[in-house]
């Protein structure tokens, strides 16, 4: 796959998946959690139709191999939410 110019590759590998997806003890509540670089500098996104798609947080720096979030602000009534990870460059 060719990647123009100010595209960014998919990042693939073992260095980078979501390992877990959990719904915290306060109503609303998620948290997810992926594997990381240390360093590296990731993006939480949510979405209720996977077209749309909002940043959660300014960029989180990892630490070490494992990095998360925890989202506190749910939209009411929404009926599904899907959530994405982004490495940035």
């Amino acid at each position: 796959m060719a990647n123009g110019p100010g595209t960014t590759p998919p990042v693939t590998g073992p260095d980078f998946s979501i390992t877990s997806l959990t719904r915290g003890p306060a109503e609303g509540q998620v948290t997810l959690t992926w594997d990381s670089a240390a360093a590296s500098v990731y993006t939480v996104q949510r979405s209720e139709d996977l077209a749309k798609w909002d940043s959660l947080t300014p960029n989180i720096t990892a630490g070490g191999a494992s990095s998360s979030f925890t989202d506190t602000t749910l939209p009411a009534g929404a009926s599904r939410i899907f959530y994405r990870v982004k490495k940035l460059p």
